[in-house]
């Protein structure tokens, strides 16, 4: 699954959760996410996601994962898939 995946990718960055394997997979993906924070925690948890680069591989395989539950990966909004 997606979220199976997302785990994956993470672990082999040291343990990135899915929430900063999504942030830098948009990143690489050439989209600008705006991921809120509530708290100072919740800031400091999306700055990581920009510790590490997803490889090419692993970013075919989220984008594989995404297309397997109809997840849209188009690079921007106004871009149909």
């Amino acid at each position: 699954t997606l979220l199976e995946t997302m785990r994956e990718v993470g672990d082999a960055h040291g343990g990135k959760t899915p929430a900063q394997v999504a942030i830098n997979w948009c990143i690489c993906k050439d989209t600008v996410p705006i991921p809120g924070a509530k708290n100072v925690r919740q800031l400091e948890d999306n700055l990581g996601a920009t510790s590490f680069r997803l490889t090419e591989g692993e970013i075919d395989a989220l984008d594989r994962a995404a297309e397997k539950v109809g997840v849209s990966v188009s690079q921007n909004i106004f871009q149909t898939a």
